[in-house]
């Protein structure tokens, strides 16, 4: 007899709260307190939010590893100009600018008036993008870091960041960044 009304409860579609909206009629069931979401259309909607949920985790966030040997080659070539109007933190000596995305993330930094040096900004440790912070750089996912020079300041990465070339075109006030990762 116990049996035969927990089987009856388990079958009786749940009541939705009132803050819920209504189900369509198709995918209502009936129920003496009002509107019910059907079993059916429950598990529909669950499997439609799991699959939603491990397509959003499979995009990623792009803070997390980035593989070049996995790039095409064009992927890992980096060619990005900067015009110093258009790149206020890049106006004294000193500045730090990040730019671009995944691979071809890059940091530039003013050394001198007329001089700017450029680095990947692929954590050498395990690929992850470094963040800038504090006029240096640091990998937020094991707690690399680095100095502004580019130069290894803490582990567990074991060298600095890569560096890339930056020429300066003082007549047209613009950095070209450029090289491989």
């Amino acid at each position: 007899m116990l049996r035969r009304a927990a089987r009856s409860r388990a079958r009786t579609p749940r009541r939705m709260s009132p803050s819920s909206p209504s189900p369509s009629p198709e995918r209502a069931a009936p129920c003496a307190a009002g509107p019910c979401l059907a079993r059916r259309a429950f598990l529909a909607d669950a499997v439609q939010g799991a699959a939603a949920a491990v397509l959003l985790a499979a995009c990623g966030g792009g803070d997390g590893p980035v593989d070049p040997s996995a790039a095409r080659p064009e992927e890992r070539t980096i060619d990005v100009t900067l015009a110093l109007a258009s790149t206020p933190a890049l106006a004294s000596v000193g500045g730090i600018v990040r730019t671009g995305s995944g691979l071809r993330t890059v940091a530039v930094v003013r050394t001198a008036a007329d001089r700017f040096r450029a680095f990947s900004m692929l954590c050498p440790h395990a690929g992850s993008l470094v963040e800038v912070e504090d006029r240096a750089f640091v990998c937020r996912n094991h707690g690399s870091r680095f100095a502004a020079d580019g130069g290894l300041v803490r582990g567990p990465a074991t060298t600095g960041l890569v560096e890339l070339t930056a020429t300066f075109d003082a007549a047209a006030q613009a950095v070209r960044v450029t090289g491989r990762v």
